[in-house]
């Protein structure tokens, strides 16, 4: 069973609020119950290090990991380092590729060399580096996925995933039977539910229709240390949301 304290929500879902009043941001999601958050939705140049080290800590966060750009990742990785370790994180997360370099498989391949050579240089800085997929990297080059490819031809020793549920199942392809190829690969799981209506949109967790109960229970067979809570938009208001999905998972027993 996946133990309490591995739940964590994205400040991503929160981002406007963040814009609004950062230190009440983090003040609101404490309030809700959340013992860890992902650094991401805002930037990082704007809110420095001591900034949000001081949030954290007043608010006893752990770090479930930090969304960084590609481009950061490859011009700027020094200074990623730095913030990183500054802020008390191990996970470095790339969010996503840039649509003009995902056309072909061949740039697929391109992409796994250079995620590899990322995560040789945080994994000399001590620090943990992994990829976030969305639904494109389900498109088909040949009799292989473009996320087939990420995940044979980079380095598994420096590259590890991390795994959004909704996104799979919304690139039709059963969330459970995926992650059984990205096992021990994957310590950090976002947990993102599907409503049940034509658009397939997000819905709070345990407000969907996405069955989360076999992706905890794989927990070891995936090396996850933690499962974060994402909702892209929300209908009812990003906060709200956060704490619809804190009091369902603490109803399944998770939190």
């Amino acid at each position: 069973m996946t133990e309490k304290r591995n739940i964590a929500v994205t400040l991503y879902n929160v981002r406007e609020e963040l814009k609004q009043d950062f230190a009440a941001t983090f003040a609101a999601i404490a309030k809700i119950g959340y013992k860890g958050v992902q650094l991401s939705g805002f930037n990082i140049k704007e809110h420095g290090a001591k900034e949000v080290k001081e949030l954290l800590d007043a608010h006893e966060f752990q770090v479930a990991g930090s969304h960084v750009g590609l481009k950061s990742l490859e011009e700027e990785i020094d200074f990623v380092i730095e913030y990183t370790h500054s802020v008390g994180n191990s996970y470095v997360i790339c969010p996503s590729i840039p649509a003009d370099r995902r056309e072909t498989g061949d740039d697929y391949q391109r992409m796994a060399n250079t995620l590899s050579e990322i995560g040789f240089s945080l994994k000399d800085a001590g620090l943990t580096f992994g990829y976030h997929n969305h639904a494109f990297e389900f498109e088909k080059f040949g009799d292989q996925t473009g996320m087939d490819i990420l995940l044979e031809n980079s380095d598994a020793s420096v590259v590890t995933f991390e795994p959004d549920v909704y996104w799979i199942a919304k690139a039709g392809v059963d969330p459970k039977e995926y992650l059984k190829k990205v096992s021990n690969r994957c310590p950090l799981v976002h947990i993102k539910d599907m409503a049940n209506d034509d658009e397939r949109g997000y819905a709070e967790i345990g407000e969907g229709i996405i069955d989360f109960a076999p992706i905890f229970d794989m927990q070891q067979q995936l090396g996850t240390v933690w499962y974060i809570v994402e909702q892209d938009t929300s209908k009812r208001g990003p906060l709200v949301s956060a704490e619809i999905s804190f009091q369902n998972m603490r109803k399944m027993g998770r939190v």
